[in-house]
């Protein structure tokens, strides 16, 4: 089952992969394999943009 836009976000995530990109403000963000997310903030926007989160599925 994938994850809907609107099911509560999870208090910690753990990426499965590197992932990297520059914010609108021109900084970058990044996050390495094996990392555990538990800022509320981070989280939101990993899940948002689809990041590769360890047991979270995106539906299309």
């Amino acid at each position: 089952m994938g994850r809907k836009k609107d099911d509560a976000p999870p208090e910690s995530v753990v990426l499965t992969a590197p992932y990297a990109f520059i914010d609108d403000t021109g900084a970058t963000r990044a996050w390495s394999p094996g990392v555990t997310v538990t800022d509320a903030e981070d989280i939101a926007l990993l899940v948002d943009r689809k990041a590769p989160l360890d047991g979270i599925e995106y539906e299309d």
